[in-house]
């Protein structure tokens, strides 16, 4: 019985070894897996970027590096366009002054080219008149004379003069000048003078007397129209009177000018 016993038992070990062997292979095969699980499990840290390698601070100092660079053109273009504006205002400055100066120039030029013409011109002034005394019923002649003071010829000069016995100043403007009123034509040379003579019809015994004494004066006035050697057109306007009781002429208060 011992014996069959031991025999059993041996052959139930030796059945039971092969079922070991598998489940101990297993484990190995479960743990390989679990191992290699673990292997390919991803890691906390893994798809994250290494704080501490280069691949993560290389980005971010090319940003940071363009940033700067593009601070930096900016502040140059900032510099450059407040530059520009200074030169502008410089230049307005500049051009402002070279026009007061110009129109500076250009007024100096005008005075100087003026006083040139005025220099050389011709000016026609009235130098006086003088009467033959007469008596009623002759005709009362009066020589005027002209001087040019000028230092040029006055060219295609034109006289014309009205003589009246009145007793008021004559108005402003004067009275315009009849037709038959005598008038002259011709040329009077620098500091040369010229004689214009005028006649006054119907003057009575009342007219001398009242010229005597100073009821009535006698009026002398007219135009004269000439041109200078540069083409322009003057006129001297001149009025005189006498003076009461003498043969004497004075300027009357207005209607004298000359151009």
């Amino acid at each position: 019985m011992e014996e069959q016993n031991a025999t059993q038992n041996y052959e139930q070990n030796t059945a039971d070894k092969p079922n070991l062997s598998v489940v101990v292979n297993q484990e190995s095969r479960l743990k390989e897996q679990k191992a290699r699980k673990e292997e390919n499990r991803p890691n906390s840290h893994q798809g994250k970027p290494n704080s501490s390698g280069w691949h993560f601070w290389l980005p971010h100092i090319i940003q940071s590096a363009l940033a700067v660079i593009a601070c930096g053109t900016l502040i140059i273009i900032y510099f450059q366009l407040v530059a520009l504006r200074d030169q502008t205002g410089l230049i307005s400055t500049q051009t402002a002054t070279l026009k007061k100066q110009t129109d500076i120039l250009n007024s100096q030029t005008a005075i100087l080219q003026s006083q040139l013409v005025n220099d050389h011109r011709p000016w026609i002034s009235f130098k006086e008149a003088a009467r033959t005394v007469t008596k009623e019923g002759i005709p009362l002649s009066i020589g005027l004379t002209f001087m040019n003071t000028g230092n040029s010829p006055a060219l295609d000069l034109t006289i014309k003069a009205a003589v009246e016995i009145r007793d008021k100043p004559l108005p402003t403007p004067l009275p315009a000048i009849r037709k038959k009123a005598t008038h002259s034509r011709g040329v009077i040379g620098p500091q040369a003078t010229c004689l214009h003579p005028i006649d006054i019809t119907n003057v009575t015994e009342k007219h001398l007397a009242n010229l005597q004494s100073g009821a009535e004066l006698l009026y002398i006035w007219g135009h004269v129209n000439y041109k200078d050697i540069f083409g322009k057109q003057h006129q001297t306007t001149f009025c005189m009177h006498t003076e009461p009781g003498s043969p004497n002429y004075v300027a009357c208060g207005n209607n004298n000018y000359a151009d």
